[in-house]
């Protein structure tokens, strides 16, 4: 993991590779094809059914980061949980042909047409269900705090307000609008936000230096950088899923499509294969290869989409 942080901490980078050149970019592919090979899954017998009928090509946009969910390895491949789930459902539909992009204009390329599909760690916003398609879901969005080593571990953000800490965020982003959020809802458990344009590492060292009580990151996240960085004074604490429901609409990730006629038909044919990989155990498995344990959704998320 330590080389794979590295590359996302090394200058920005855009490449392009068709699907077929990057089965060998780790080990996650080997593995779940050999999950899905057991039986013939509903996907595949589409594709087979389909016969000799015409490849669609389609582009697919992935996020350099951030790690462990996206990330490129040292031979400009892409990689990382969320891209090692698009590219097995993708492989058991031979009726379409990707090809992968690595940038960081997911959402305005889909908008724009560049993009089919964004594969970017995506969470449910309701601006973004005006104008994207969302997948099935495909992991959950595991949320943790980072404090100070000595500090009683926060339950969630009422106790955080109890105690009247601050949290150190970055001056845009998700969990950023998630804790503002809070504060317009709380007026009455108010947490101090202290806005910093520092990067991840530098936001952790200043809660272990006090200039803050806690923050908030992804649990998967976090993990991977105190292993790379052996952090010192600080600790990670995990939430209980009441306690997210606290700061996110949902607690799933979803790929977006364009919200238009070929933009719903790729994201319901996937979505077929999405299903698959969590029926027959894929998505537990690759989950367990990235992060050391599941993040599966429930199975009541692949009954129908959120839009």
């Amino acid at each position: 993991m330590k080389k794979k942080i590295l590359s996302i901490l090394a200058a920005a980078f855009s490449v392009s590779l068709l699907s077929g050149t990057l089965a060998g970019c780790g080990n996650a592919a080997p593995k779940a094809s050999a999950a899905g090979a057991e039986q013939k899954t509903e996907s595949s017998a589409a594709g087979e059914a389909a016969g000799n009928a015409e490849v669609t090509k389609i582009k697919v946009h992935v996020s350099q980061g951030p790690a462990p969910y996206l990330y490129v390895n040292e031979d400009g491949t892409p990689d990382g949980f969320d891209y090692a789930v698009f590219k097995e459902a993708i492989d058991r539909l031979p009726q379409y042909e990707a090809e992968y992009v690595s940038a960081t204009d997911g959402l305005t390329g889909v908008l724009s047409g560049l993009y089919d599909v964004t594969v970017g760690n995506w969470v449910w916003r309701e601006q973004r269900g005006e104008s994207y398609y969302f997948s099935y879901p495909y992991k959950i969005t595991d949320k943790a705090f980072v404090q100070r080593e000595n500090d009683e571990p926060l339950k969630d953000l009422h106790d955080a307000a109890a105690r009247g800490y601050s949290v150190i965020v970055g001056a845009s982003g998700g969990d950023t609008a998630a804790l503002e959020q809070w504060n317009e809802e709380h007026p009455d458990e108010q947490i101090k936000l202290i806005y910093s344009d520092a990067g991840v590492v530098v936001r952790y060292q200043q809660v272990a230096d006090g200039a803050a009580d806690f923050t908030l990151d992804d649990g998967p996240m976090i993990s991977a950088y105190f292993e790379e960085y052996q952090f010192q004074g600080i600790k990670k604490v995990t939430l209980e899923e009441e306690a997210l429901a606290d700061i996110l609409p949902t607690v799933n990730t979803y790929y977006l499509y364009a919200k238009d006629e070929k933009g719903k038909k790729l994201r319901d044919d996937i979505n077929v294969a999405i299903k698959e990989l969590y029926q027959d155990g894929t998505l537990e498995k690759l989950s367990e290869q990235y992060f050391g344990y599941t993040t599966t959704p429930a199975a009541e998320d692949f009954e129908s989409t959120i839009n």
